[in-house]
């Protein structure tokens, strides 16, 4: 939901990675590279960023921590999530002005209602642990001090907006498409009234309808409220075992959002500019229990060695003809943040010779004992997590 570690690439590379990765202040803080408000607690290390960025430009990891809003109000959670999201831009754009370039960041809101913060160093110098200071306190800085303007605000706001708007009208490849019908099916999977559901919901209209003033008094409260600080990240050793207790939890106060029964979910685009033209028109979503970062628990490291890029012979081909069927590949995109993940199974429309096999793929997949047992795991209120057939119909309408 926010920029993440991609200001370093080409616009293609820039646009393919935000499309994957869809989802104020008081007192100082210590911003040493090995500090934490919350000594023995750890998370694991951002792995998107960790692939794109080496390793002697990476300035750490922190929080930037948000009071929360009123979970039960659909409106209070899209404003947060629409005025965190602008306030992301915000800082960003500002730590480069302030150190010229020297210094950037990746700042998203996969933390609801918290914002993650990936420090990047552009131009390292020999003392990385200066620069990761001098970067980290700039930031902050900015955070806490900076006076932004209409015209700022407005920008970040439009900036956003238009990448939401690019992502449906102008997709970037089979995993930019199945990212974006990700995010539209889960506003249908989870209940209207549910925090997640207000949070899926979110478009660039609600950008573009910002207000600069409630923006600007939203930050001033959050700046009042003592809570909104930039804390540091303790990132957990190699080898941590996701179950560790030191292992960081999300705050227990979100509230559980329900969804609607497994079962088939379609999912009409309006055929014209918003169609997206290179997506497989059925696809299954699993919704599983993972630690953000982790390694893939053993349920889901089962089905993704199975599906993801994977050569996939169909049991009604098989079935069906004498010699063996050429087979298929199988595709997958796992996307979540702390409060969900979720994994996408599908056939690119290059890899199956028709809808049909994209069809069969697809049901083969949602029909998978050990994919069952995956949404199965950890069944919170008697609610397994899919599997979900996901048919994609267009409409002229």
């Amino acid at each position: 939901m926010g920029n993440r570690h991609c200001s370093s690439r080409s616009r293609r590379e820039h646009m393919v990675c935000r499309a994957i990765m869809w989802l104020g202040i008081v007192s100082a803080v210590c911003l040493c590279a090995n500090s934490s408000s919350s000594h023995d607690r750890c998370e694991f290390s951002d792995v998107l960023g960790d692939r794109f960025v080496r390793s002697e430009n990476r300035g750490g990891e922190f929080r930037i921590l948000l009071s929360p809003p009123e979970y039960s109000s659909t409106k209070a959670v899209q404003k947060h999530l629409v005025f965190s999201s602008t306030l992301a831009r915000l800082l960003t754009s500002e730590l480069r002005i302030r150190t010229y370039g020297q210094c950037d960041a990746s700042i998203d809101t996969s933390r609801f209602p918290d914002l993650h913060v990936y420090l990047i160093l552009n131009h390292p110098s020999k003392d990385t642990n200066e620069d990761r200071l001098r970067c980290a306190q700039t930031l902050e800085s900015a955070l806490i001090n900076s006076e932004l303007d209409d015209q700022s605000i407005r920008k970040g706001a439009s900036e956003e907006a238009q990448f939401r708007s690019q992502v449906i009208s102008n997709p970037i490849g089979v995993y930019s498409n199945v990212s974006t019908i990700l995010r539209v099916v889960l506003s249908r999977i989870y209940e209207p009234n549910s925090a997640l559901h207000a949070i899926y919901s979110v478009g660039a209209e609600h950008f573009q309808s910002l207000d600069e003033r409630s923006f600007r008094d939203w930050l001033h409260r959050q700046r009042s409220f003592g809570r909104a600080k930039l804390e540091s990240i303790s990132l957990c050793p190699p080898n941590t075992d996701p179950q560790d207790p030191r292992v960081s939890a999300p705050s227990s106060d979100f509230p559980y959002s329900t969804m609607i029964n497994p079962g088939i979910v379609t999912l009409l685009l309006r055929d014209g500019k918003h169609v997206l033209p290179q997506y497989p028109r059925q696809m299954v979503i699993v919704g599983h229990v993972s630690v953000l970062n982790a390694p893939d628990p053993p349920p889901l490291a089962l089905v993704r060695n199975k599906y993801c890029n994977r050569p996939h012979v169909l049991e009604a081909e098989r079935a069906a003809s004498v010699d063996i069927p050429a087979p298929v590949r199988t595709r997958c995109l796992t996307s979540g943040g702390e409060r969900d993940s979720w994994t996408v199974f599908f056939c690119d429309p290059q890899d199956c010779n028709s809808e049909r096999q994209t069809g069969s793929v697809a049901v083969e997949i949602a029909n998978d004992p050990d994919v069952v047992a995956l949404a199965r795991n950890d069944v919170k209120n008697g609610q397994p997590r899919g599997p979900y057939l996901i048919k994609v119909e267009t409409t002229s309408e």
